[in-house]
């Protein structure tokens, strides 16, 4: 669970968490930062995977299969996890069973 009200700023702040966080293809480059959209539609599976509860690990299991089925990409998994670990960190999320 986050502190968000509202919840076009939340899908906006995961929008430019996965552009600051994850970035698997390597755009966000401080020299020549790609369109900073690139990763806008996983923002939705991402979102959802976040509100499911299932901590880091259930968000770097979605983010591995984006990786992997939607980019043809095959990271290590611990990497995964760490972005995982940086994007709920940056929104500050907390599961509702943790919350409690």
């Amino acid at each position: 669970m986050s502190e968000y009200e509202d919840q076009k700023s939340l899908y906006r702040d995961v929008q430019r968490a996965l552009w600051t966080e994850w970035d698997p293809i390597g755009v966000n480059t401080p020299d020549d930062p790609g369109p900073s959209d690139e990763y806008d539609g996983y923002a939705a599976s991402v979102l959802r995977a976040l509100n499911a509860g299932g901590g880091d690990v259930g968000l770097a299991r979605v983010l591995d299969a984006i990786e992997r089925e939607s980019m043809g990409m095959g990271r290590p998994f611990s990497e995964v996890l760490e972005a995982a670990r940086r994007i709920r960190a940056v929104l500050n999320w907390r599961d509702r069973d943790a919350a409690s």
